[in-house]
């Protein structure tokens, strides 16, 4: 798996737009936008949780997604960083 470059920048602007939308249809876009560009922060996570467990790298991106996309609905600009909503607990 090839290492991507991790666009904060585009991601957090992502996020405040997101926050700021009022159409349904372009909140939709975005949310889009913002998983695409943060699934390298995934997989890397992934990569690094997989060298320790039984479980298959398969699964452990599965659940990593979803939780990207948990994330990225209960973003609060105010409250947290989006990585620490990311990361494992």
């Amino acid at each position: 798996m090839q290492e991507q470059d991790i666009d904060f920048e585009k991601i957090k602007d992502g996020l405040l737009q997101y926050k700021q939308a009022d159409n349904a249809v372009r909140k939709n876009e975005l949310e889009n936008e913002i998983i695409i560009e943060s699934v390298p922060l995934v997989k890397k996570i992934a990569l690094h949780l997989a060298r320790r467990s039984t479980d298959p790298i398969e699964d452990i991106l599965q659940v990593g997604v979803l939780g990207l996309i948990k994330a990225v609905k209960m973003f609060d600009s105010s409250a947290v960083s989006y990585t620490h909503l990311t990361l494992p607990t």
